[in-house]
């Protein structure tokens, strides 16, 4: 399994892609030993029979949104990214783990992770609880918008949540 990840290419102040082997277990085990945090039912296309959740706003994104968008046959496939997966951004920033990958069909009647979601209390981002998390996004934003991939930040009421939409 071939992974695509981007490193932060601080000269040009934006994201540097590259590619690296790794089997795909690295990042999605089949089992998982011992839950880390609160487990909920995840639906159908879940990748998981059980999804990990890190708060009250992604267990009602995953229950009001995802749960029902799968039962419609909106969504082929969703997870939560594990938290080894990383997004190499300035030190001073930290690494970033996006919440949510969801692979629909494209027009084109091919499949990709075509969204990647993060689930916040507001999609402001002044209104964010640590001014790091807004810059955080904002490097999200430069990375998947270099992968083609739409990104943006949801709350657990945004309805248009599978819209091909720009990032706030």
């Amino acid at each position: 399994m071939c992974g695509i990840y981007a490193c932060f290419d601080h000269k040009k102040g934006c994201p540097r892609i590259t590619s690296r082997t790794a089997p795909i277990n690295d990042y999605f085990e089949p089992t998982k030993k011992f839950p880390q945090r609160e487990l909920i039912p995840g639906s159908e296309h879940s990748l998981y029979d059980f999804i990990q959740i890190d708060s009250d706003v992604e267990k009602r994104f995953v229950q009001n949104r995802l749960c029902e968008d799968d039962r419609e046959g909106k969504i082929l496939c969703y997870f939560k990214f594990p938290a080894n997966f990383k997004i190499h951004i300035p030190k001073i920033i930290g690494n970033y783990n996006p919440d949510w990958g969801i692979v629909r069909i494209l027009p084109d009647g091919k499949t990709s992770i075509q969204l990647v979601r993060e689930t916040k209390g507001t999609v402001d981002h002044k209104q964010l609880r640590f001014a790091n998390e807004g810059r955080k996004i904002i490097c999200a934003q430069k990375h998947f918008d270099a992968l083609g991939i739409n990104y943006r930040p949801v709350t657990d009421e945004n309805l248009d949540y599978l819209e091909l939409k720009a990032s706030n």
